[in-house]
């Protein structure tokens, strides 16, 4: 059987981290779980988790929005899932769900060995968004890791940091970039790719410091020019996330739609085994009809199991 990590970067919603971790566990799974340094849940799930699944790894990077420790981050996981020899390592966050059972998650990829899933931009988003949004993230300086932005006034020095800078275009161009989606299924021979890449051009990754959310662009711009010598599906991730969605209140969010019980239909006409946004309150119509499915049966935490 393929053995499978699911790296999970989490920073708030600790019901619904150790309801993913329950439904995620199994035998052939290992859960390295990334709470964010800087964040509350940090000392308060782990004693709960740790009851049941024995199969889990803690870290603690701090991370911040948009910021370049989102990417090493992600890099140090990847080197941990590594050393543990697994077939897949899964990204997502603490806010997405699984939509199967681990049955039918474990069975789909044995007959999909070798293949790697990952969303990009499609040629027309792409022919768009390379004129202006693309180089917006990469041609200016940030300063989106700056420490303690829990704080007003360190907050408000980056922001005014940025929008001072935004004004500058002096950073050497990145050619051929690309974009998408952050969160992937990859197979080990991608993984490997990755951190073969980091070990011998450190200058590609290090090109992305000071840049904004390009945790969905340096992936991305590295794997495009190999899809096919590395079996990466470019337009499916196995994950529903809707950008395009209005929410309850007829806004279109400047985020992916936090999911309700509404958005199951197109949950199910997409196949996907994971979704995201949701959140203990607003979905939680959802998350008790989708944890039934991965697990018939199931006591969500937060009905006081």
């Amino acid at each position: 059987m393929l053995r499978h990590a699911f790296l999970i970067t989490a920073h708030k919603e600790p019901d619904l981290l150790i309801d993913l971790v329950r439904l995620l566990s199994a035998e052939n799974h290992y859960i390295i779980v990334n709470i964010d340094k800087k964040s509350e849940l940090r000392g308060g799930v782990e004693p709960t988790i740790g009851k049941c699944c024995n199969q889990v790894i803690f870290t603690y990077y701090n991370v911040s929005h948009g910021g370049y420790s989102q990417i090493s981050t992600t890099i140090k996981l990847l080197k941990l899932a590594s050393e543990l020899d697994v077939d897949y390592c899964h990204l997502i966050s603490g806010q997405d769900f699984p939509c199967k059972s681990m049955a039918e998650f474990d069975c789909f990829f044995e007959v999909h060995n070798g293949e790697s899933y990952m969303w990009f931009d499609s040629e027309e988003q792409h022919e768009i968004w390379s004129k202006v949004k693309y180089p917006s993230r990469v041609d200016r300086l940030y300063f989106n890791d700056i420490p303690f932005q829990e704080h007003y006034y360190v907050k408000l020095v980056v922001f005014y940091l940025n929008r001072l800078f935004s004004r500058f275009k002096f950073r050497s161009k990145i050619p051929n970039l690309r974009a998408g989606w952050n969160w992937f299924s990859w197979n080990k021979k991608v993984v490997s790719f990755v951190l073969n890449k980091y070990k011998d051009d450190i200058s590609f990754f290090n090109r992305f410091k000071y840049t904004n959310c390009c945790d969905e662009i340096v992936f991305h711009t590295l794997l495009y020019p190999h899809l096919e010598q590395l079996k990466i599906h470019k337009d499916n991730s196995l994950r529903y996330i809707n950008w395009t969605k209005m929410s309850e209140n007829g806004i279109l969010p400047n985020a992916p739609l936090v999911l309700t019980e509404k958005d199951l239909n197109d949950i199910d006409n997409h196949e996907v085994f994971f979704c995201r946004k949701v959140d203990t309150t607003i979905s939680r119509s959802l998350l008790k009809i989708l944890s039934q499915r991965v697990m018939p049966g199931f006591k969500s935490i937060m009905d006081g199991v």
